[in-house]
């Protein structure tokens, strides 16, 4: 058997990585390693602090490829109010640079309480899912991951 060269064995170990990590279900360095059956509820504070977003999916766990929806709880933290605050959400895929086909629409059900409905993560893999809360003209952030097999 002859010997690889070092250049050739470096090239096959580059076009390795970068088809793992941009190939379906390829991983960012940031991302959990949790699975998307272990979501039933999760919880994170906007990107500004001012805001606490509790989701729960229903249902859950997510499957791929099938239809889902959100309620959302928010609380408005130290010094901030939820008075006149507009929600949307949506998701996207980091890793390959694109999001879901379709577009959720958002419904307020009570006082910081929200429906979401229209999620589909159309293929496994990471995804993030942003719940945006605008207030006064500013935006802010609430970020969600999930693994889907």
């Amino acid at each position: 058997m002859a010997a690889k060269s070092p250049v050739l064995v470096a090239v096959l170990a580059m076009s390795w990585i970068l088809t793992v990590a941009m190939g379906c279900g390829g991983k960012s360095e940031n991302e959990p390693t949790t699975s998307a059956a272990t979501h039933e509820a999760q919880v994170a504070t906007s990107d500004g602090g001012a805001f606490q977003v509790k989701l729960k999916t229903l249902p859950a766990p997510l499957e791929t490829n099938e239809h889902f929806r959100l309620t959302v709880q928010i609380t408005a933290l130290e010094g901030a109010s939820l008075e006149g605050i507009e929600v949307t959400a949506d998701a996207d895929m980091p890793a390959h640079g694109h999001g879901m086909n379709t577009k959720p629409i958002t419904s307020k059900t009570g006082d910081g309480q929200y429906e979401v409905e229209g999620f589909l993560f159309h293929m496994p893999g990471y995804w993030e899912l942003y719940v945006d809360i605008m207030r006064a003209g500013q935006r802010e952030r609430a970020t969600f991951s999930f693994n889907l097999d």
